[in-house]
Formats: structure tokens, sequence, C-alpha cells
């Protein structure tokens, strides 16, 4: 699978191992940044991995910066973004499961880069469920009509 990479400088420490480890499970890594510990702001990073889903260059991406939750609200603006924070295993595999989530914001400042591998692995073994109820609620949330499925 092709996965864009972002993070600001509070992400930086931890992006070189999640690379590693997604590029050690086969997949393709697209490093959008930063690509040292000089203070960069998030909304640019959230962009970019937000703009590399929605242009079709990568399936999912991956935003490392300092709570997960600006990245999360910038990454939301964009077209057929579906960005969530999460801080731990089982809520990133919920939001894949039932939201279908396709860009992981990772509170860089509550996981270590273990844990932060350990994360976006479980959320990318995860699938969207799919079942009418996760469906219907999905297509609430984007404004369609209740019976567009």
């Amino acid at each position: 699978m092709r996965i864009a990479v972002g993070c600001d400088h509070v992400g930086f420490p931890l992006k070189a191992s999640l690379v590693e480890a997604l590029e050690e499970d086969e997949h393709a890594v697209l490093d959008l940044g930063a690509h040292g510990t000089d203070p960069v702001d998030y909304p640019a990073l959230a962009r970019a991995v937000a703009t590399a889903i929605g242009n079709g260059f990568v399936e999912l991406g991956v935003l490392m910066c300092e709570s997960g939750i600006g990245g999360s609200i910038v990454a939301n603006k964009f077209m057929g973004i579906r960005a969530a924070a999460c801080h731990d295993a089982a809520t990133a595999r919920r939001s894949r499961e039932h939201e279908n989530v396709n860009l992981l914001c990772v509170d860089a400042t509550q996981v270590d880069a273990e844990a932060a591998v350990a994360l976006v692995r479980e959320w990318l073994s995860a699938e969207f469920s799919a079942t009418d109820h996760d469906v219907r609620e999905l297509g609430a949330a984007l404004g369609l009509p209740r019976d567009f499925a």
C-alpha cells in the first residue's frame, strides 16, 4: 500500500522508526517532511498529506504532530479526507473500522516510537466494516441524504 507520512518538529523523532517499519512491511512510503527538528507549523504538513491522499498519490496517510488534534482539524477540511486523532491502537482500529479514516493523526507527545509503530500497524490491519449502520452514519457525517446507500 502507498502511505504518505508527515510530521511537525515534535513528531520528527518518531518518523524514522515509522517509515522503517512501514517499508519493512512492504508499504511504499511518501515522506512529506518535516526533515529535521527546526520548528515547523503542522498545518502545512497536514495539507501535504491530505493532498497526497486526495490526488490519489497514496491510499492512506499518517501525520505525527504535537497533539494530533490540530492536524486532524486541518486535514478534515479537504474533500475526501476522514482524519482522526488517535493516541492508542484500539481507538485507531475503531477509527478505520467504523469511520473509514484515511488519515491517522498521532499525538507525538503521548507515544514513543515503538508505540507509534504498533498504533499505525493496528490501524493499517483494520478494514472498514461497511455495515449498513456504519455506512449510514458515515453518509450522515458527510452530509449525504439518509438513503444515499
